[in-house]
């Protein structure tokens, strides 16, 4: 530190802070909208509707994707059992 000008010092502190405060202004505006959103008195049953809804979706067309595979192995043993 005993290498640095008073400007330099000066320049290094203001980049810092000016971190801090964007990193801060960042956290205040997501908290914000967590709040607008998650702060309605339904908010948890939409979490768990939604969850559960995109839980389903998901299960559904790994089904698909199984039942798939299934019919084309069903295919190919009936086509080479005769």
């Amino acid at each position: 530190m005993g290498d640095e000008t008073v400007g330099e010092v000066i320049a290094t502190e203001t980049s810092r802070q000016t971190i801090i405060l964007v990193f801060t202004v960042i956290g205040t505006v997501v908290m914000l909208y967590l709040y607008a959103t998650l702060g309605e008195a339904d908010s948890f049953r939409k979490l768990k509707i939604t969850t559960a809804l995109n839980l389903k979706r998901y299960a559904q067309r790994r089904v698909d994707w199984w039942q798939n595979i299934a019919d084309k192995a069903a295919t190919i043993y009936n086509n080479e059992r005769y």
